[in-house]
């Protein structure tokens, strides 16, 4: 997907910065540290980091789509997108759930 967008923009004759932006470094360095002392719950805090970090994405593709700014092609690459993230975290929000009936 990423690659996808960067393709995107390229094409529109953007520049794509392909490297982790600042926050996504410090979450993911948060989770990591995190876990090393979670032992008891790391699979539920996995989770829900998981879940975290596709509630994030979805509202930055939702304000994307909402914005107006896109072009018809643009448009569908990025609810094509969004659904797939919907999707996925649907399913780990399922595997959650789950995990904490059991």
């Amino acid at each position: 997907m990423k690659n996808e967008l960067i393709d995107l923009i390229s094409e529109k004759g953007g520049k794509a910065q392909d490297n982790a932006s600042l926050s996504g470094t410090l979450h993911r360095t948060w989770i990591d540290i995190k876990n090393g002392f979670i032992v008891d719950n790391l699979q539920t805090s996995t989770l829900n980091d998981v879940l975290f970090g596709e509630k994030a994405a979805i509202q930055i593709y939702q304000e994307a789509l909402d914005s107006g700014t896109l072009d018809q092609d643009t448009r569908s690459i990025v609810s094509e997108q969004l659904k797939k993230i919907k999707d996925s975290a649907h399913y780990f929000q399922g595997v959650l759930d789950n995990y904490k009936s059991n």
